[in-house]
């Protein structure tokens, strides 16, 4: 069996892929929408797992996702891709697109680890498979019902167990392709905000946030929460233009899809004050802005008929379980603050000793070389330009969009800090924290020291790809100390580990 998953996962990767870009494409039509500012496939496949969601939750009502009807979805949206793709999508730069993605996701997914989430995971994947709607029964773990995970059961094919890794896996190698097209683009349209938020983001990915088995229902959001930075950026340093229907439908679905993923990414919504200002609310079509919403009532329904919450474990949504929902969020407190076992004080400031103790050296390893990568060339040109210090003094031409944004990150952080600062809660804030802080500086060094730095980025970005290349490779030998098969599913179940 062993065998059969490695040459099904490329196949399945592949038509995964062409799957979703089919569905996001017809979407985009069917809408009238098919406006892609920045050129991203991204956003393009966000829209088909959008797509495929709405249609995928209705027909959960009645039926079971089982492998026919997953089998029915996936060919059905790559019919959908070859019929509407124009001779553009079969262009050699389209191939060679495809072939990355399918040969990165690959990478990442074979050998790929499980965590110690995955358990609860794979089951609520599994009860999507075998289950109605109305036939999932409430537990504490199954009601958080990530739509990520239900995706995931519209996607899965279990009878080849690798198929659980596919999806993950296509996200985030879209991701990596999109940021390092999107730096090259920037930079040489000397859009340099954007270009260099990208090349940030794709040191992160590749250099710190490059394992399978860390993704979870956290890294997905983030994700997507990448490319509504990527716009706010764009829109608001690099382009003077108000914000059209058709780029606020995609900041709302891109939004949204985050949201249901998981909820803490909620304050992304934050950030969208910054374009409060830009909209352009005579121009605006409302019933098509209501289309986005539709997720978010998927969701919902979804939510009350498992756990009687709108949002699990949000008592003040909880129409039945209340107690069960306060002693939940209880929990996840007391382990973002200190840890769960503790049983600690969640009110007042009482817990920031424990969470220094528990999390902060987490925060720190995961950062520290990340910040000193960022660092050095500040650093260097600083003492090497000693007698200009004004060429690293803060160069931001549009100051307020700058300062408004700051302001905001600062408060999403503080808020994230007060109420939940477990790392993986604040994936996304506490990385644009690193970026807005940063990019003044950057701007300077692109700027006046272009060739110095060119070839410093040139450096990074070869060894954070040798690194990620061999913490892939070590995952191996992790994985293998562990598990005595890949994946580690037997009849919808997680083998117990070898060694532990």
């Amino acid at each position: 069996m062993f065998i059969v998953n490695i040459i099904i996962l490329p196949i399945y990767i592949f038509f995964t892929l062409l799957s979703l870009l089919g569905y996001g494409i017809v979407f985009s039509k069917i809408i009238n929408n098919n406006y892609n500012i920045l050129c991203l496939k991204n956003t393009i496949f966000v829209q088909g797992l959008f797509f495929v969601g709405i249609i995928s939750g209705i027909v959960n009502f009645f039926f079971p996702l089982t492998n026919n009807i997953t089998l029915v979805i996936l060919f059905l949206g790559f019919f959908f891709y070859i019929y509407s793709s124009d001779k553009e999508y079969f262009r050699k730069k389209n191939l060679l697109f495809i072939f990355f993605i399918v040969l990165f996701a690959s990478i990442l997914s074979i050998y790929a680890g499980v965590s110690d989430d995955f358990n609860y995971h794979l089951e609520t994947i599994n009860n999507f498979k075998s289950k109605t709607l109305f036939e999932i029964e409430h537990d504490r773990r199954i009601s958080y019902n990530s739509f990520w995970l239900f995706l995931n059961g519209v996607y899965t094919y279990n009878i080849f167990t690798s198929t659980y890794f596919v999806l993950g896996s296509i996200l985030y190698s879209m991701t990596v392709y999109d940021s390092y097209y999107l730096y090259k683009r920037s930079i040489k349209e000397q859009n340099y905000n954007l270009g260099i938020s990208a090349l940030f983001i794709l040191i992160f990915l590749l250099g710190v946030l490059n394992n399978y088995k860390d993704f979870g229902t956290d890294i997905p959001g983030f994700l997507i929460l990448i490319y509504v930075f990527y716009i706010i950026f764009y829109k608001s340093f690099d382009r003077n233009e108000n914000y059209s229907n058709n780029l606020l439908f995609i900041v709302l679905i891109l939004s949204f899809s985050a949201f249901v993923f998981k909820i803490t990414n909620t304050l992304i919504f934050l950030y969208l004050f910054i374009i409060i200002h830009k909209i352009d609310y005579y121009k605006i079509n409302l019933l098509n802005l209501l289309i986005p919403f539709l997720i978010i009532v998927i969701w919902f329904f979804q939510n009350y008929n498992i756990s009687g919450c709108l949002i699990w474990p949000q008592e003040i949504t909880c129409f039945q379980n209340n107690e069960l929902a306060i002693q939940e969020t209880y929990n996840i407190e007391s382990f973002a603050k200190g840890d769960i076992n503790t049983k600690i004080s969640v009110e007042g400031f009482s817990w920031i000793s424990i969470w220094f103790h528990n999390h902060f050296n987490k925060i720190l390893e995961t950062y520290l070389i990340y910040f000193i990568i960022l660092l050095m060339p500040i650093f260097y040109f600083h003492i090497k330009l000693k007698k200009e210090k004004e060429a690293l003094f803060f160069n931001i031409k549009k100051k307020y969009s700058y300062l408004t944004l700051f302001i905001l990150i600062i408060i999403a952080n503080l808020i994230w800090f007060i109420f939940a600062p477990a790392y993986r809660f604040g994936i996304f804030y506490n990385l644009t924290l690193i970026i807005v802080i940063l990019t003044p500086f950057w701007l300077k060094l692109m700027r006046e020291n272009f060739k110095s730095i060119k070839v410093y980025i040139r450096t990074i970005l070869l060894l954070v790809l040798l690194y990620f290349v061999l913490e892939n490779i070590f995952k191996i030998f992790w994985y293998e100390k562990r598990y005595s098969i890949w994946p580690p599913i037997i009849n919808g179940q997680v083998i117990e580990r070898i060694n532990f």
